[in-house]
């Protein structure tokens, strides 16, 4: 076994219970950005949507014959749910809208049902240095999975959404108890601002109260508003294909980079030089 298979992998979960925060966005455009870093990348669509996995593999969920519910269901293997993508090393486990009815019956059935995600995945971890997981936009049994399958938590929000902000609270209760139940060493990493525009005073002063709801657990690097970001999801590209010289592109890979440092991933990758610093994104962020 090398030595990187040796070192622990690393399982971020993007976590809120409100949908349209850039969940899927954050993991999609991340994941991409790790691979080409070098970092073997494994995304988990734990959503019935499978916007992620359709984004990156190309295929529609439904023609995948072994997806996420099988494995969970049925005991399937689940490498045989990973596949590859056309994005260097990047791999996703597809999900359908088949898995909710089995999350379902894995609440009522299993002893411990929020574990059962971390026991699928633990036959894979050494193949891969970091696992991605897109959840949905609840705090059902998928989420709760999600949560204690994970070493790390971000909790994407949109800027200016004050609904979605005053949510934080109840979010931040729920994962803390999730913690404190099946996963005391998780830890949050903090809230994810995207959609950030500072010309707009509502942008501005939504930042302050989610600093203020998240006892200022918020990462310092805010994804900036992008219409080529939307262009992107209609055309099933990244935000570096789609721009790579535009401000949301610096702010994805200022991102990545800060996570690689946060999560002890910085031994693993290559970085190119291009690739911006924090403080050169923290300045155009202002």
């Amino acid at each position: 076994m090398s030595e990187k298979k040796k070192k622990k992998t690393i399982v971020i979960a993007f976590v809120n219970h409100k949908g349209g925060v850039a969940k899927t966005t954050s993991v999609v455009n991340l994941s991409t950005l790790f691979g080409k870093y070098g970092l073997r990348t494994l995304v988990c669509d734990t959503d019935a949507q499978a916007n992620s996995c359709y984004h990156l593999g190309g295929d529609r969920p439904t023609s995948i014959k072994v997806r996420l519910e099988h494995v969970l269901e049925n005991n399937t293997l689940i490498a045989e749910a990973i596949h590859p993508t056309r994005h260097e090393n990047v791999s996703v486990i597809y999900s359908s809208l088949s898995l909710n009815p089995v999350a379902d019956k894995l609440q009522l059935g299993s002893v411990l049902p929020a574990g059962e995600l971390r026991l699928a995945l633990e036959p894979v971890m050494a193949d891969f240095d970091v696992i991605l997981i897109d959840c949905p936009p609840d705090v059902r049994l998928m989420t709760s999975a999600a949560i204690a399958a994970s070493t790390h938590i971000i909790i994407p929000v949109l800027s200016g959404d004050m609904y979605g902000v005053e949510g934080l609270a109840d979010m931040l209760k729920h994962i803390e108890k999730l913690k404190m139940a099946t996963n005391p060493d998780l830890e949050i990493l903090g809230a994810l601002i995207s959609g950030q525009d500072d010309r707009e005073t509502v942008s501005k002063a939504s930042t302050s109260l989610i600093k203020r709801f998240m006892n200022d657990r918020v990462i310092p690097v805010r994804i900036r508003v992008s219409t080529k970001i939307k262009q992107g999801i209609m055309k099933r590209k990244t935000i570096q294909e789609m721009d790579s010289g535009s401000k949301s592109a610096r702010d994805f890979r200022a991102l990545a980079k800060y996570i690689i440092q946060e999560t002890g991933l910085a031994d693993r990758c290559n970085i190119p030089a291009e690739a911006p610093d924090l403080e050169a994104s923290e300045a155009a962020n202002g």
